[in-house]
């Protein structure tokens, strides 16, 4: 026996209805998800952000370093009135960077007096 024409868009709007319930579930955790990933996501960017901005002032300060403190110090060991800049950037005090420019500059130091007094001009 043929179905009658008349019951194709019932079974058609009823079969729609079940899938529909039946991936609800399905998509509300597909959402979510979305939504704990798109949180992820702008936490992972500001991240970046911020570990960029640090890069920056880290390269800065080196520069720093290189260009005016290491200079100024040797200037400061011939001249003592002549001061050593501190940290272009203090977000660094007391951290890592600073300690370990600070050695730096205690080395250099250390190198031009050895060598002063190596050549007599101390």
């Amino acid at each position: 026996m043929k179905p009658a024409p008349e019951a194709l868009p019932v079974v058609v709007i009823t079969a729609t209805v079940i899938a529909g319930l039946l991936a609800a579930p399905f998509l509300l955790r597909i959402r979510r998800l979305l939504t704990a990933l798109r949180t992820e996501r702008d936490a992972a960017v500001q991240e970046s952000a911020r570990m960029n901005a640090r890069y920056e002032a880290l390269q800065e300060e080196t520069r720093h370093l290189v260009f005016t403190r290491l200079p100024a110090l040797v200037a400061h060991l011939a001249h003592r009135h002549v001061p050593v800049p501190e940290l272009a950037h203090l977000v660094f005090a007391g951290t890592e960077v600073e300690q370990t420019h600070t050695a730096a500059l205690a080395q250099v130091a250390q190198a031009v007096v050895a060598e002063r007094h190596r050549v007599g001009t101390v």
